[in-house]
Formats: structure tokens, C-alpha cells, sequence
């Protein structure tokens, strides 16, 4: 059995969060959600201040400058200490598999970051999800999971990006290396 942490950032991202814990825990894994009722629950958590799996999934919505938390505040990029060594995050939010929330979460330690560098359409976002997760299951790794999700994507705008930790910066979708 896999772990998987779900973190709602804000009462926008309740069907979403609902739908992926159900089907998650139908495919096997336990899952553990956090329903937020503040932005600084999500910085919290971001921070490592709770025990998070090795696997965290973002469901929250999202914009160039940072996540929606409660309310529909903004929670800008540049504020978040992030602190999830050695995870894997996927974060389901628009517009956040930009390079700079890339170098934010890399930065922080995660392993590998995937996220939506555009505005993908809601149910795109769920299915990649739901597929990247049956995949970790079927024992693939980050990146063969990564790939079998995306083909399902005919949109690009509906594409997501694999940010993976390297020695000296971070691997762009398995072929673009880039500096911290």
C-alpha cells in the first residue's frame, strides 16, 4: 500500500480533492487529507511543520503568483518556506508548474515537482492525476508516470511539466536541464 497526503487549499478545491481521495483509495492507496481553513494552515504545511507522505498532491487553484487558499486569497510563491525533502508534489493548480514555483518547491527539497504551466481544463487536471497515481502504483517511476499521464493530454494548455532535482539544478521534463 502507497500513502498519499491531499492538500485542499480552499473550500474551490473540495470536488476535486473528494474525487481524487475516493478513486485513490479505490486504486490502493491510504490517503490522508488535509482540509484547510487558513493560508497559514497551507504555509504550515509547506513548511514541514506536519507529516506529510512521500507523495503530496496540491489540489488547490492557482495563478502566476501563487496559490488560492481560503477565501480565494492569493498566496504568493515568494513567501512560502517550503520544506519537503525528499517528496514528490503534484500540484493540480493552474499556472503553477511555471519555472519559478519549479525552483520554489526544488529549492525546498522536494524530489520532483509536476504541476500545470497554463490553465488546464478541470477534468484534464483530474484525469492526469488519477492516472499518474494508478502508474506510481503499477510501479513505474516519477517520470515513466509522468509521461503515461501526459499522453492523455491533446491540449497544450492542459500540459504538465515534471521539474526533477538534479546535483547543480533541476531536469525539465526529462530532457532540459536548468540552474537553481
Amino acid at each position: 500500500m502507497k500513502n498519499l497526503s491531499i492538500i485542499c487549499a480552499s473550500e474551490n478545491s473540495t470536488f476535486e480533492t473528494v474525487a481524487i481521495r475516493g478513486a485513490s483509495e479505490y486504486l490502493g492507496y491510504l490517503t490522508t487529507v488535509h482540509w484547510l481553513g487558513s493560508t497559514d494552515q497551507f504555509k504550515d504545511l509547506l513548511a514541514g511543520k506536519q507529516p506529510l507522505s512521500d507523495l503530496v498532491l496540491l489540489s488547490s487553484h492557482g495563478c502566476k503568483k501563487g496559490f488560492h487558499g481560503t477565501d480565494n486569497a492569493v498566496i504568493p510563491i515568494n513567501v512560502l518556506k517550503i520544506k519537503l525533502s525528499g517528496k514528490t508534489v503534484l500540484s493540480l493548480g493552474c499556472a503553477t508548474g511555471t519555472e519559478n514555483f519549479a525552483r520554489a518547491f526544488i529549492a525546498g527539497g522536494v524530489e520532483n515537482y509536476i504541476a500545470p504551466e497554463s490553465y488546464p481544463e478541470g477534468n484534464s487536471s483530474l484525469v492526469f492525476a488519477l492516472t499518474f497515481l494508478w502508474k506510481i502504483l503499477e510501479k513505474k517511476n516519477v517520470a515513466q508516470a509522468w509521461e503515461k499521464a501526459s499522453t492523455l493530454l491533446t491540449d497544450k494548455d492542459d500540459r504538465f511539466h515534471l521539474y526533477q532535482k538534479k546535483p547543480n539544478g533541476m531536469l525539465v521534463d526529462g530532457n532540459r536541464e536548468i540552474q537553481l
